[in-house]
């Protein structure tokens, strides 16, 4: 299974799994969130269908954070979509990047 922060953090992006345990560092960084669902034949599940959004907060228009992110949704074979907002309020740039995997799951 991909650990997607895992990955982030190899190309200088920090990265958390819904939020930062403490105040979140200096932009860019990412929020990944993430829903699964399983499926299978024969009573077992085999396959997992992984939704999974990267939230990237960064201080202005564009930062090159974004074509590391597409460069990485790329290698992997993600179609994503995505999305930038302005938060007038903190000043902050909020690009979405939303895709889904679909992986095979370990095990017998």
């Amino acid at each position: 299974m991909l650990d997607f922060k895992a990955l982030l953090k190899e190309r200088g992006i920090p990265a958390a799994v819904a939020a930062f345990s403490m105040a979140p560092p200096k932009p860019p960084y990412v929020c990944i969130l993430e829903s699964r669902e399983t499926d299978g034949a024969d009573y077992k599940n085999q396959i997992a269908v992984r939704d999974v959004t990267f939230e990237l907060y960064h201080a202005k228009e564009t930062d090159p954070a974004q074509d590391t992110i597409c460069k990485l949704l790329d290698e992997i074979g993600a179609h994503y979509a995505e999305e930038t907002i302005y938060n007038s309020e903190t000043r902050i740039y909020e690009t979405v990047f939303e895709f889904e995997i679909l992986e095979k799951m370990e095990g017998d």
